[in-house]
């Protein structure tokens, strides 16, 4: 009976916090320029709640396909568990700061892992926490090669 009352308590609390999608991009794009990096919004338990165009092509997928999902689904290894919002964004904070972009392994619709970098940041909208997720394909470094598996290989100057 608990876990019924926790699950209507959560779709409630979606609904409230849910924005429309010119909003999320608004957002994206007041944060300089960033509004054309493929991009995510989530809420503080690690659901998508937008999804940019750009975002949508790197996984092969649609805005709409994506929206509602966890970003478990997609991004292996991140550390976003929907039981903990307080430390998913805690998480989100320490990650993103200093615009550090990590390497992660990303999903695609159809389940094909591929490396893809990504930059983690926070915004508080009227009091909620809202995860800020953008993407982009490794940077590779000048004289840098890839292995036969899709790793990249970094020439060693002696």
């Amino acid at each position: 009976m608990e876990m019924n009352t926790y699950v209507e308590s959560s779709s409630k609390r979606r609904n409230e916090t849910q924005l429309s999608d010119r909003f999320y991009h608004d957002c994206l794009k007041a944060l300089g320029g960033m509004e054309e990096k493929a991009a995510m919004v989530l809420d503080d338990c690690g659901e998508v709640l937008f999804c940019n165009s750009n975002g949508a092509t790197i996984l092969n997928s649609t805005p709409n396909m994506i929206a509602g999902k966890h970003i478990s689904e997609f991004v292996l290894n991140m550390r976003l568990n929907a039981w903990t919002p307080g430390s998913n964004v805690a998480y989100a904070t320490f990650t993103g700061r200093r615009n550090q972009w990590r390497e992660y392994c990303i999903l695609d619709s159809n389940k094909r892992g591929f490396p893809a970098e990504l930059l983690l940041d926070v915004l508080v909208v009227n009091l909620r926490y809202l995860i800020l997720l953008w993407m982009r394909q490794p940077v590779r470094q000048a004289g840098a090669s890839e292995s036969p598996d899709g790793r990249q290989l970094v020439a060693m100057n002696a």
